[in-house]
């Protein structure tokens, strides 16, 4: 006990009274007056007047409150996981065991394309929209604090290993491709009013063709929730996937005119194009991976370059607000399962990908980076890893036995190599590539050209070429697909040291070296393309392969300008317009790539025979012109490569290390006139800086000509002159010709077409 604490001042003011009160006071909530030896409330009550010692608690500090509060927060997480399971569990056993109504969405009775019904605008709030979005450090609403970050996978993986998570998830996709047959047969399906059987058949087209897409869409979930209305699941999906099936679906119902292909699946389109306008608002999973799905067939099949480009952006830009780009969850109050990881990074790697496709085709900057992302390069479910491929649409005779398919592997190797292929267009390839010093561009190429040669010896012996000799019989078409755009990448990288003349500076053998490992990859092109004629129907490959061929056609086309007819150049290059015009019947696009490929056939004096005569897989391409890029017995070294090279001292990377050239290699390349094939790369990029420069050399274009492709102009050649040297009407616009080097943007392999050149010219020359 203690007695009140008092101040007298020595004039004798009144007494300040005590901070504390009595107990009786501080009980009853009173005001104590502090007096002596009782205050007037417990003098008035007949109480003890009893003063306590109320000793004062230390205040927790900001570090214990935030371990408190992050404590708190993973106990929370932990619980909401577990009564999700429990949930989820519990709701696909009652849509299995229970009977449900009949799908409220009409059936079409004819067996084929249902009316589509208008879909209202219905502004809405949905869940996903009223999630916290992903913002950065710069933003005012990032929040830095641990606690309010969510958790890793790291965090997760505290609660249930990733050992255990992956036999969850396979067993879990073993579990719903039983269920698909229960489901449809029972009507659960949301076809979106397609007859059942034509929309699994357009579906089972899909998801034997997903590599063309980049396995966007995870089955499992996908197929679960169409039967139930899960989240991953929407109609929109749905019409894209249709959409893309349609081509390469053979029946006669989905097309509008039953003799052309390409005219398949256009109510699907439309129907997209009504279900789109009220998914713009929100950013959504489904949405993400629509627009994914729908860019490839509109640049490939319909050649509408600018609709594809444009829903792709949109598709990266939701990936972004949705935080999908990074693997430690954006703000949020909940955790991730396991499920959501698996659909999120697939997703992810999907748009990746096709980001970096889509650049390639259309001579374009990339939009997701490598160092704007964070995302593991980890699937757990590898259910579809031994799956058996199915032969449908790929082949005109009955299904063939099944091979596995090794999707999950093919995925990643196919990641990487495009992580390699946004270094690479980065590179070479940007506006300010052509800026840089030759002798950095050169060094920065050489380690790419490592990067190349030790992704090939990682890949899997499965998914590559065994042997020289081997007939490849149980490669499928993602397999050649991705050897496809390895040789592609091959291409790009090496290339401009040969076409770009502000690159030849750096040695006087660089040139040759490059267009000896250019050759080498077309080869293999041309290789990978019999091989798939062997197996496979061409017209219905994925559309890699027309730019595989196109781009080796570039190459062919040149040697083939310095050897006699019927020269395996020429046999190559006849397979590659064979290839190009049987994928015409199928996609657009290619038209473009065969243009080009006979103006420069037209220029440099080429003539190839009929090349409807062509049959892949059986007619002998003979001994190549160059070794191929395959793997050797023992799976750790190529036939032909290029040694590695000392990038810390200059000197020595002054040229393009020599390669262990076999003496045919030596035999086939080392009487070409290199300096005649530098011309003729010189005068595609004068071509193409004419046509950005109208104005300055309209005395040297021939705009009325219809020798060459409409992306490029006509320029008078002298028959006086060497192949790709330019005769120019004026001093003036010679000496501006000799004095500028094109953008390695404009060179025809990064960007097979280029509409918006076409557009430039037509205002040029109607005038303001």
């Amino acid at each position: 006990m203690m007695s009140p604490s008092k101040t007298v001042e020595a004039n004798g003011r009144r007494v300040r009274r005590a901070l504390v009160a009595c107990d009786f006071c501080r009980r009853r909530k009173m005001k104590c007056g502090n007096e002596t030896p009782k205050c007037k409330n417990c003098e008035a009550s007949n109480k003890d007047c009893i003063y306590f010692e109320i000793s004062k608690k230390p205040r927790p500090s900001n570090a214990r409150i935030d371990h408190l509060e992050q404590e708190n927060r993973r106990l929370q997480d932990a619980l909401r996981l577990s009564l999700e399971r429990d949930t989820e569990s519990k709701s696909q056993e009652e849509y299995v065991t229970e009977t449900t109504p009949p799908n409220t969405v009409g059936k079409s009775q004819a067996g084929g394309l249902a009316s589509p019904r208008s879909a209202p605008f219905l502004p809405t709030t949905s869940a996903t929209d009223r999630e916290p979005r992903y913002h950065g450090p710069t933003s005012a609403l990032f929040d830095e604090k641990p606690s309010d970050r969510g958790i890793s996978r790291r965090d997760t993986d505290t609660v249930a290993s990733e050992g255990l998570a992956k036999s969850r998830l396979m067993a879990e996709a073993a579990r719903q491709r039983q269920l698909e047959a229960i489901h449809l047969a029972t009507n659960k399906l949301d076809f979106d009013g397609v007859d059942p059987s034509l929309g699994m058949h357009l579906l089972s087209i899909y998801f034997i063709r997903q590599h063309d897409y980049g396995m966007a869409v995870y089955r499992p979930v996908f197929m679960r929730d169409m039967a139930c209305g899960g989240p991953y699941f929407s109609k929109l999906l749905l019409n894209a996937i249709y959409f893309a099936a349609s081509t390469y679906s053979r029946r006669a119902e989905i097309r509008h005119e039953p003799e052309d292909i390409r005219t398949a699946g256009l109510p699907y389109r439309q129907r997209f194009m009504e279900l789109l306008i009220a998914a713009f608002d929100t950013s959504e999973i489904t949405t993400i991976q629509a627009l994914i799905i729908i860019a490839n067939p509109l640049f490939t099949r319909c050649d509408e370059r600018s609709i594809s480009w444009l829903y792709a952006g949109i598709a990266f830009n939701m990936i972004i607000d949705l935080g999908i780009h990074i693997d430690i969850s954006a703000p949020t109050t909940r955790t991730r399962s396991e499920e959501d990881l698996e659909v999120r990074r697939r997703v992810f790697w999907a748009a990746y990908v096709k980001d970096k496709v889509l650049s390639l085709y259309q001579g374009r900057p990339a939009r997701l980076r490598e160092f704007d992302t964070n995302v593991t390069l980890t699937f757990l479910d590898e259910y579809e890893e031994l799956e058996q491929f199915n032969s449908l649409n790929h082949t005109d005779g009955e299904d063939q036995p099944g091979f596995p398919m090794y999707s999950v592997s093919t995925f990643k190797a196919e990641c990487k190599l495009s992580i390699l292929m946004d270094r690479i267009i980065s590179c070479l390839y940007s506006e300010k590539s052509p800026k840089r010093n030759p002798d950095d561009l050169l060094r920065d190429a050489l380690a790419l050209h490592d990067d190349l040669k030790a992704w090939r010896v990682a890949l899997p012996t499965l998914l590559d070429f065994t042997s020289p000799g081997s007939h490849t019989s149980t490669l499928l078409p993602h397999m050649f697909s991705l050897l496809a755009m390895f040789n592609v990448l091959v291409i790009l990288l090496h290339r401009p040291f040969v076409s770009d003349g502000h690159l030849q500076c750096t040695s006087s053998s660089a040139a040759f070296d490059s267009f000896v490992t250019c050759a080498t990859a077309a080869t293999e092109i041309d290789h990978i393309l019999h091989a798939y004629g062997r197996a496979f129907q061409i017209e219905y490959s994925p559309y890699i392969m027309a730019y595989a061929t196109y781009v080796s056609a570039t190459i062919h086309v040149r040697m083939a300008a310095q050897r006699h007819p019927g020269s395996e150049a020429h046999k190559s290059l006849r397979t590659c317009l064979h290839v190009l015009s049987k994928l015409q019947q199928v996609y657009l696009a290619p038209r473009s790539a065969i243009r080009i490929i006979h103006s420069l056939m037209k220029r440099m004096g080429v003539v190839i025979d009929d090349h409807e005569s062509v049959r892949l897989g059986h007619e002998s391409s003979g001994l190549p012109d160059v070794a191929t890029w395959v793997r050797s017995q023992n799976g750790q070294e190529f036939s032909r490569g290029i040694s590695s090279s000392n990038t810390d001292n200059i000197e020595n990377t002054s040229r393009i290390p020599p390669a262990e050239i076999q003496p045919d290699v030596d035999l086939a390349l080392q009487d070409l006139d290199m300096d005649a094939i530098i011309q003729s790369f010189y005068l595609d990029q004068q071509i193409a800086q004419q046509s950005l420069q109208y104005s300055q050399f309209q005395s040297t274009v021939d705009l009325s000509s219809s020798d060459l492709s409409p992306n490029t102009r006509t320029v008078r050649v002298s028959a006086s002159h060497p192949v790709g040297v330019m005769v120019p009407s004026s001093p003036a616009s010679c000496n501006v010709l000799q004095d500028s080097v094109a953008p390695t943007l404009y060179d025809p392999i990064f960007g097979i077409d280029t509409p918006a050149l076409l557009e430039d010219d037509s205002r040029l020359r109607s005038g303001p």
